[in-house]
Order: C-alpha cells, then sequence, then structure tokens
C-alpha cells in the first residue's frame, strides 16, 4: 500500500472538482442569484480614492473567458512534451504538470473574489514560469522546460493584458513588482505544484499604489449562468484528470508492457466517462427543453381555464342581466304604487286645506260685513248728532240775534 500514500497528494486533487460539481448542480437548482463578498474586499472599501476600470461581473467574464484557454494551453504544452520526449522522466514530469497544475489553475480563476482570483491566477503563474526558469523544472524537464516555460508566459501575457485594463499599464506595473517579491519567496519546489496560499497576505501584497484600484469592486453577483459553466469546466475536465491520475498510478506501480493494456483498457473507461461528461453538457438544453414542454402545457391550461372563465363570464352576465330586469320591474311598480298613493294623499291632502280655507274666508267676510254694519250704524248715529247739534247751534244764534233787535 506505499504506493496509496505516494500518490495521496495527487489524488486529492480530484475530490474538490466531484465535490464542486454536486455542490453547483444542487446549489443551481435550489437559487437564481448570490452575493458573494470577501473579508478582503470590505477592508478595500475603506480605502480612499478607488479607481477602477473594470467592474466585478466584467473581471468575472474575463476569468471565465480564460479557463478553458488556461487548462487547454497546459493540457496541449503537457503533451506536446509527452508525445516528442523519450526519457520516461520527462514524460512522467509532464503528466504531473498538467494532473496537477489544472487543478490549481481552477482552483485560482474560480475564487469567489474576483480580485483575489485574478492576483492568486497571476501569482501560480509567474510561480510556474520561476519553477520552469530557474526551479527544480528547469532541471526535471531537461530541454523540453522551454516549451512548458513558453506556456506559461503566454498565460502570464493574457493576464497582464487583463490587469492593464483593469487598472492601467502603470499601476499594473508597479503591482506586478511588488507581487515578483512575493513569488520569489513562495517558490514551488516539487512536481505536485502545491504552493502557499496568497489570500492571507493579499492586503500586504497589493500596498498602498495599488490598493485604490479595487476598492469600488464591493460585491460580485453570482447568477445560474456563472455556476452552469463552472460546472461545465468541470464535468469536462473530471474524466481527463481521472485517467491522468490513473497514468501516473500505474507508472508507479506497473512495468511498461503491463501499464500499456491497463492504460489500454483505462481508455476505454475514459470514453465511457467523456460520453457521460457530454450527456451532463447537455443537461441544461434537455432542461431547456423539458421547460419548454411545461410552459407550454402551462399556457394550454391557462388557455382553457381562461375559456372557462369567460364562458362563465357570459352565463353570470346573462342571469345578472335578467335578474336586473327582474328587479328594476318590481323597482319601477313599487315607485310607481308608492307615486299613485302619494298623489291620492297629496289630493286628498289639498281638498281639505281648501275646503277649511274656503270656510275661512266665508267667515271672515261675514265677521267683515258685520262688523262694517256696527260701524256704518255708530257713524250715522254720530253725524245725526253732530247734525242736531249744529241745528241747534243755528237756531240758538238765530234766538238770540232776534233779542237783541
Amino acid at each position: 500500500m506505499a504506493f496509496l500514500h505516494r500518490r495521496r497528494l495527487s489524488l486529492q486533487r480530484l475530490s474538490p472538482f466531484i465535490i464542486i460539481l454536486a455542490v453547483a448542480v444542487a446549489f443551481s437548482a435550489g437559487c437564481q442569484q448570490l452575493t458573494l463578498q470577501s473579508d478582503f474586499m470590505e477592508i478595500l472599501r475603506q480605502r480612499p480614492d478607488a479607481e477602477f476600470r473594470l467592474g466585478p461581473r466584467e473581471l468575472r467574464a474575463y476569468l471565465n473567458d480564460i479557463s478553458d484557454a488556461f487548462e487547454g494551453m497546459i493540457e496541449d504544452g503537457a503533451d506536446d512534451i509527452i508525445t516528442q520526449a523519450d526519457d520516461p522522466d520527462i514524460q512522467r514530469q509532464a503528466l504531473l504538470w498538467k494532473a496537477n497544475a489544472i487543478p490549481m489553475v481552477h482552483e485560482a480563476l474560480f475564487h469567489s473574489d474576483p480580485l483575489v482570483a485574478i492576483v492568486d491566477t497571476k501569482a501560480f503563474v509567474l510561480q510556474m514560469i520561476q519553477y520552469f526558469e530557474s526551479g527544480p523544472g528547469k532541471t526535471a524537464f531537461g530541454p523540453w522546460h522551454v516549451t512548458a516555460l513558453a506556456v506559461c508566459r503566454e498565460m502570464n501575457g493574457i493576464l497582464v493584458e487583463i490587469g492593464e485594463r483593469l487598472v492601467g499599464e502603470e499601476r499594473n506595473r508597479e503591482f506586478l513588482e511588488d507581487l515578483m517579491v512575493w513569488v520569489r519567496k513562495n517558490p514551488i519546489t516539487s512536481p505536485t505544484f502545491y504552493r502557499p496560499s496568497l489570500s492571507a497576505e493579499m492586503a500586504s501584497i497589493i500596498g498602498e499604489k495599488s490598493v485604490d484600484a479595487f476598492k469600488a469592486m464591493g460585491s460580485l453577483a453570482i447568477g445560474m449562468e456563472d455556476i452552469a459553466a463552472r460546472m461545465n469546466v468541470y464535468a469536462r475536465h473530471l474524466p481527463k484528470q481521472a485517467r491522468w491520475q490513473a497514468e501516473l498510478l500505474i507508472s508507479d506501480e506497473l512495468p511498461p508492457e503491463s501499464a500499456r493494456i491497463v492504460l489500454g483498457d483505462l481508455m476505454v473507461l475514459t470514453d465511457a466517462a467523456r460520453r457521460a461528461a457530454d450527456v451532463v453538457e447537455a443537461g441544461p438544453d434537455v432542461i431547456a427543453a423539458e421547460r419548454e414542454i411545461v410552459l407550454n402545457r402551462i399556457e394550454a391550461e391557462r388557455s382553457h381555464v381562461l375559456g372557462a372563465l369567460s364562458a362563465e363570464h357570459v352565463l353570470a352576465r346573462t342571469w345578472l342581466g335578467g335578474e336586473r330586469e327582474i328587479v328594476l320591474a318590481a323597482v319601477s311598480e313599487q315607485v310607481q304604487r308608492v307615486e299613485k298613493n302619494l298623489n291620492e294623499m297629496i289630493a286628498r291632502e289639498r281638498a281639505a286645506v281648501l275646503s277649511e280655507a274656503e270656510a275661512m274666508r266665508e267667515r271672515l267676510i261675514i265677521d267683515a260685513v258685520e262688523h262694517t254694519e256696527a260701524m256704518v250704524d255708530r257713524l250715522l248715529i254720530k253725524v245725526g248728532l253732530m247734525g242736531l247739534a249744529g241745528l241747534l247751534c243755528i237756531f240758538g244764534m238765530l234766538w238770540l240775534l232776534r233779542r237783541k233787535a
């Protein structure tokens, strides 16, 4: 069981992909959008004069785009070395390179924080350049270290372009100078490509000059498309990673002839795994087709329900129209009846009032006539008395005059 101990670190590289794939499938079914923030981003938000040219989503899009490119570049470079080199040790080193470096690239690129992802990926690429240029990789790969070095420099060129888009050429150059200090202190020393993590030292590496370029990159929204993209990457990589680990295990424990036989059988299993990966990749299309079918059925049921509701609506309106006519007829009849009763009552009251008024008028006339007759009688009596008094006065005066004469 000694070989299990020797390959434990390499085989552990495979387990994160399986775990992440399972979590991604479960997570994608239960959420539409997840917002993540790192403590490093919280620290950067407190710095003044923040400036950046790419937002978190744009930077994440760049990182997602280069993940397949970096994997293909490392795999193609390693395959070229395996094909052209005659030394089994160099072939094994190339196999170790792609089997261990590609998971490291994925781990760095798919960090939840895009800022940490690009910086950590940049650091790893620089560590590989140092490893092949002046480290153990130069000796282990022999003359073929130039091929591996060219691949790493090409990857570094892509990251430099993204960094210049992110913070500008001058700031990116200053940042790379600080980053190289850390890389020289933390080199890759083994073909497992194990390396110290850069996440805990991000604040001290970026420094005061470059930190303002990342302050405003606060929160990162990881949607369903990001999760699906990562799931597809892991699904495509898993069969190859399994094959490479099996090849390493077989080359460690079996003679070359037996290894070729086992590898032939392994290729059959790899094809089956690749077909399974194709099924996984086709999953979104199948889900989309089933979704379309379900939506069509829902639309048909919706149309049916709306048709039934429309028919019920027409029936309800017809019934309500009939009931309305009946109610209006009954109300009209009651109104006419009440109006007739009111008119009759008003006519009776009017006749009674007119009768009382006529009687009152007659009484007033009689009273006025009687009062007038009394007043005329009194007036005639007064006039008669006054005439009599006048005659008496005249007779008295005539008498006096005759007496004096």
